[in-house]
């Protein structure tokens, strides 16, 4: 199976999928410092796979940790319009929520991402969340809602 993640005419368009992870008064993000911004942990949903079954491969393929279906809920969906590296992207991203109790210590603070050299994961807490540049912007919304949302980011020129 290929990443859906396509050239159509001068776009490329991304189908995506991230899992916001809550402890107490905290989230997991993926940092690496190559970059000026954090992402939630995810990937690339692949031809014929479900988002769901996308989280689960992403998180055992960079986490090294089993989650099932059970474990999380879907949350939003981010129409996500931007320029990367010159190029113009159109992405839907399915964003999942995972809260775990203080004792579950599946995510350890500085966890190396399997599928990155440099990338790791690192716990802020929501009050300094809005401290850092995480991406998609609107991901923060997200963050704090409660039941499902539909956000659309048009950051391109």
């Amino acid at each position: 199976m290929k990443d859906l993640s396509v050239v159509v005419g001068d776009a490329k368009f991304n189908y995506r999928v991230g899992l916001i992870i809550e402890k107490g008064s905290e989230f997991l993000v993926e940092v690496n410092p190559a970059f000026d911004y954090v992402v939630i942990p995810g990937g690339r949903v692949k031809t014929l796979e479900s988002s769901s079954e996308a989280l689960i491969r992403e998180i055992k393929e960079e986490m090294g940790i089993d989650i099932n279906e059970d474990e999380v809920e879907m949350t939003s969906i981010i129409e996500n319009f931007f320029e990367f590296e010159n190029e113009k992207v159109h992405e839907l991203f399915f964003v999942y929520r995972m809260k775990i109790e203080e004792d579950d210590m599946r995510f350890a603070n500085n966890m190396k991402n399997m599928d990155s050299v440099a990338s790791y994961y690192e716990w802020v807490s929501k009050e300094d969340i809005k401290n850092i540049r995480l991406l998609p912007t609107v991901l923060e919304d997200a963050m704090n809602s409660k039941g499902f949302k539909r956000l659309v980011l048009k950051d391109i020129k």
